[in-house]
């Protein structure tokens, strides 16, 4: 039995004395057999109408699994680590017409900024989710509850959403569960 004539590796021989790992190896990082191959890929995918429809479905396919995965892992991870689940986050942008908890200032400056990207705020100790605030305030809030100290001009703000959140009215799924009464 011929063995891999490479240095520290006892495989057994696949191709021009060497084995099917390092034999793909080299024929993968030599640039040219790289060109050979792409070429004849470029030249399928122009000449075969049926080759080229095929690539293009999957790479759509390609590009809808990867969206779905990764709006499924954001709200597992917003739910396991906040308290937050994508449907509770939503609900409260929603209700909150898209500004601040606190300072009710807009948190929609530009088309990137959507209810999963502002600053979700939750409770540490207990990990239940609070409301959607602006970076000032979540910055803010976090200063008053950790060092309970007057953290700027907002104080009864502060205290206002802290005894009273906006997700408190709703489940973890954004179903509204009880109807707050304005004084």
């Amino acid at each position: 039995m011929k063995l891999c004539n490479v240095e520290g590796c006892g495989l057994q021989h696949y191709s021009k004395g060497m084995c099917s790992r390092h034999y793909n190896r080299a024929r993968f990082e030599d640039p040219e057999y790289r060109e050979r191959i792409n070429a004849r890929k470029r030249r399928r995918y122009a000449e075969d109408p049926a080759y080229r429809a095929l690539c293009i479905s999957r790479s759509v396919e390609n590009h809808a699994f990867h969206r779905e995965k990764t709006t499924r892992r954001q709200s597992e991870w917003l739910g396991r680590q906040r308290g937050f689940t994508q449907a509770l986050a939503y609900a409260l942008w929603e209700h909150q017409r898209g500004r601040c908890a606190i300072c009710e200032v807009s948190l929609q400056p530009g088309k990137r900024v959507s209810p999963t990207r502002v600053a979700r705020d939750h409770d540490h100790a207990t990990g239940t989710a609070r409301g959607l605030l602006c970076h000032v305030c979540n910055l803010a809030l976090g200063w008053y509850e950790s060092h309970q100290r007057p953290a700027g001009l907002r104080l009864a703000q502060y205290e206002a959403y802290l005894t009273d959140p906006p997700a408190r009215m709703f489940d973890s799924d954004g179903r509204l569960t009880v109807a707050r009464v304005s004084v």
